[in-house]
Parts: structure tokens; sequence; C-alpha cells
């Protein structure tokens, strides 16, 4: 079932409940029992689940939706790929490091099988770079669906919300004034 969206490109609630009860189902049905007991999940599952979690989310501000981003890109195996290779090689600058990464990137780029998993290891490689040296430099742009341009009610000088005023439904009568000189009565 493809969710269908308004005219800004939302889902309504009730979609995506189901949309996130979906994908709770298909972990638990792809995932298998192990030999200490514990379920797995397979990576694939885990790719979908991922791609799902970056298109729809329940954070309704930006700063929350960035924020709960870069928690999930923490969790990558890119991100620990990436923070592994700086951990082990002792690097004193932000710009040398960064220039071996890319290297490495565009020499391991055949690993990559889409665009999107491109763009997660890079967005994985400069995350690892501003936690190894402090930085803030990792642009998180939330894709444009999950941010909504909700209207807030005007307050009044005291904090309070307006009220709606309402539309009279009582029919008024209108005078108007006689530009002839004959008297009625």
């Amino acid at each position: 079932m493809i969710a269908q969206k308004d005219e800004n490109g939302f889902m309504t609630v009730e979609q995506a409940n189901m949309r996130f009860i979906n994908v709770l189902q298909l972990a638990y049905m792809t995932s298998s029992l192990n030999k200490n007991g514990e379920y797995v999940i397979p990576h694939s599952t885990m790719k979908m689940i991922e791609t799902e979690l970056d298109f729809n989310s329940l954070e309704t501000t930006e700063k929350k939706i960035i924020n709960a981003q870069i928690k999930r890109y923490r969790k990558r195996k890119s991100y620990l790929f990436w923070s592994e290779i700086l951990n082990s090689g002792h690097y004193d600058s932000y710009e040398e490091a960064k220039e071996i990464l890319i290297m490495i990137d565009q020499k391991s780029s055949g690993m990559h099988q889409s665009m999107t998993q491109k763009r997660y290891s890079t967005e994985s490689m400069f995350l690892a770079l501003d936690d190894y040296f402090g930085t803030n430099k990792l642009i998180v742009t939330p894709n444009r669906f999950l941010t909504r341009n909700v209207k807030k009610r005007k307050l009044n000088k005291k904090g309070k919300k307006c009220k709606s005023k309402k539309k009279s439904t009582k029919k008024t009568a209108t005078t108007q004034k006689s530009t002839s000189c004959d008297q009625l009565f």
C-alpha cells in the first residue's frame, strides 16, 4: 500500500502509524534466533529501517529532527569504519584527516550500490571528523517532508490566545436617506 500524501507531501497520522507498524513487522518477521538465544535482524532489513526513519519522523521541530538523525548516523557501520580509521591514524589537523578519508572514500566507492549509500557514507565520514576533532562542520539537511510549517496563533498583549469572532447570522435592516422632498406622512 502506497501512502497517500497531501498537497504539501505529508501523510496523515494514521498512515504514518501504519507505516511504522509495517517497519516493526518487517523487523520481527526477518529476525532470527542465534545460538545465544538473542534475536538478530539482518543487515538488509536494518538498511530499510534506516531509510524509512530518514524519510519519516515523529519529531516536530527541525532541531529535534537533526539531533535524531545525528544519533542514527553514529550507529551506522560507515561511522564506525571512519572513526576507527581516525582513532588509529592519530591525525594532527582536520584538513589532513579529511583529505585522507576522502581519498579512502574515492578508492572504495565501488562498495556503494546506490547514491543513498554514498550519501550515508559521506555524512558518517564528516560526523566522525567532527567527533574526532570536536568541530561542528557537518551540515545536516533533513528531508523537506520532515519539517512542517505549523502556523501559530497570534497572542494578544497579555499573552493569551485571541478568541475567534463568530459571524453573526442575524439579518440587519439597513436605512437609507431619502433624497426626495416628499413627506411620508
